[in-house]
């Protein structure tokens, strides 16, 4: 527990030194920026897939995700559930669209949903 620190000519310790409790200075969380961001892109792809966020989240998390995957990055597993979390994503996106095309949604949907807001608004208790 007792260190003895090499001290500079002028009493102070080296900045080279890594005192007790500090973070090594080439951690390895610097290096997982990409898997980290691809994870969470990939997360919010899937919580925004009814929108068309939920497409563009999936598809900038894929690539941040291949791309942490393709340089050896650390953080590979967070980068693999980057992947596998923005490509779900997309493909709900890409089911639910699908799936509203052949249901018949008409064009005028926000026309009544805000008819419909508007009509709970004059609604009085």
């Amino acid at each position: 527990m007792n260190q003895q620190y090499q001290q500079n000519g002028y009493g102070q310790p080296n900045m080279d030194q890594q005192y007790y409790g500090q973070m090594p200075r080439n951690n390895t969380l610097n290096n997982q920026g990409f898997a980290i961001a691809g994870m969470v892109l990939g997360i919010l792809s899937i919580v925004c897939c009814c929108s068309w966020f939920g497409l563009i989240f999936g598809i900038v998390g894929f690539v941040l995700s291949m791309i942490s995957l393709q340089q050896h990055r650390p953080g590979k597993s967070m980068a693999t559930a980057g992947v596998v979390c923005s490509a779900v994503g997309v493909v709900i996106f890409i089911i639910l669209l699908i799936a509203s095309a052949n249901s018949g949604v008409s064009t005028d949907f926000w026309e009544n949903f805000l008819r419909g807001y508007e009509y709970g608004k004059n609604l009085t208790l």
